[in-house]
């Protein structure tokens, strides 16, 4: 067999590939610029007001739930609203309508909690203005946060509550009589060794003993709690006083 070879020669090719990337390059640069430092620009400022809209919830919170006993969370008095707006401002979110506004519904006008008491919702839009990406737009960038806090009291589920921050025995237990908190927990805030004392045979049952300091049992007597056994918790933070807002009687 006889191979017989082509003599024939391809067209030459203009080298047009180079330069057509080097021009695309040329074209993409801008964007790929803006989209690094004004894409980084955004997300720091987004961080910046989703923590200032939080802030600023919680101050008006706190004044919802200072009032509370007044006005049920209503939000009239104390005046939460310029709580929210004083962090805001203090942040840098000056709410002067030209690089941010600041808005504080109570109670919210959107979301799970809309039309609730008690609830505060802050809303913070900052301009940011344009570096790089001002090549592919004119304007101002909007960013926006929002939060959603709540003040309010609300029953502590207490069955017995020992106020006293020490001593021994402030919760004691003698005899052979039974006590029983039903649904409730039995909280004894005195930090001593010996916070509840059980000297006796008598029972004390409890869904959840909160003890600050420890309990001491003695004799034939019982700390049950049900539905879980064993649920007495020690070393627990002592309860503030759920009346404490309330005058001290003549």
């Amino acid at each position: 067999m006889r191979l017989v070879q082509s003599t024939k020669h391809l067209p030459i090719r203009r080298g047009a590939v180079t330069p057509f990337v080097a021009l695309c390059m040329m074209l993409m640069l801008p964007a790929i610029v803006a989209l690094v430092v004004d894409g980084g620009m955004l997300l720091t400022e987004r961080r910046r007001a989703q923590a200032t809209a939080d802030a600023a919830a919680m101050a008006a919170a706190c004044v919802l739930y200072d009032n509370y006993p007044v006005d049920q969370g209503q939000g009239v008095v104390g005046n939460p609203s310029g709580a929210a707006l004083a962090v805001a401002s203090s942040n840098g979110y000056t709410n002067d309508g030209t690089t941010s506004t600041v808005v504080v519904n109570i109670p919210p006008q959107s979301g799970i909690y809309a039309g609730l008491p008690s609830y505060v919702e802050v809303i913070v839009t900052y301009f940011q203005g344009r570096a790089f990406s001002g090549v592919l737009g004119t304007g101002t960038m909007p960013v926006k946060a929002r939060a959603v806090a709540r003040g309010a009291w609300v029953p502590g589920n207490n069955g017995i509550l020992v106020l006293a921050y020490g001593g021994k025995g402030t919760l004691s237990i003698q005899g052979n009589g039974a006590v029983t908190a039903s649904g409730a927990k039995v909280i004894v805030n005195s930090n001593n060794s010996s916070a509840s004392v059980d000297t006796g045979t008598g029972t004390m049952t409890a869904p959840e003993f909160d003890i600050t300091g420890a309990d001491t049992i003695t004799g034939g007597g019982q700390m049950l709690t049900t539905p879980t056994p064993n649920n007495i918790l020690t070393g627990v933070h002592p309860t503030p006083d759920p009346l404490a807002y309330l005058p001290v009687p003549s």
